[in-house]
């Protein structure tokens, strides 16, 4: 389902001199992104770096233009717990706006969250993303 959405809903932009090599990285290499992450979090996820501050298992974030704006799509999850502990998240690269679904069994009791106001595009990309085999 993925392969077939995501050529409609995304294109790639050219990879920047600052590639953002994880999930943690996003901080410092594009901090209005990562301003707009953690504005749509409710309380409660302190205690958890791998959601609060994206210090999880995660694998390179893609550039993504999505309806003509630019989006770094990621993926974090639990160390040590990823199977049912996970994360994906659209967040502009303007910092305009984020977009998170989350998956945990000791956070959601095993239930897909969606944070941020989103699309029915963006949500079925991210659930289709958190579910990539890694």
């Amino acid at each position: 389902m993925l392969r077939s959405i995501l050529p409609i809903l995304v294109a790639a932009v050219p990879a920047a001199a600052d590639e953002i090599e994880t999930a943690h990285m996003l901080a410092s290499r594009r901090p209005q992104a990562f301003a707009a992450y953690q504005a749509v979090l409710p309380k409660g996820f302190e205690g958890d770096a791998w959601i609060r501050i994206l210090d999880g298992v995660s694998e390179p974030i893609r550039i993504v233009r999505l309806e003509g704006k630019d989006y770094a799509l990621g993926f974090s999850c639990k160390p040590h717990d990823c199977g049912e502990n996970g994360l994906a998240f659209l967040a502009a690269l303007d910092g305009s706006r984020a977009v998170v679904v989350l998956k945990s069994e000791e956070r959601t009791e095993g239930r897909v969250e969606v944070y941020g106001r989103s699309t029915p595009a963006e949500r079925t990309l991210l659930k289709e993303y958190l579910r990539v085999p890694r």
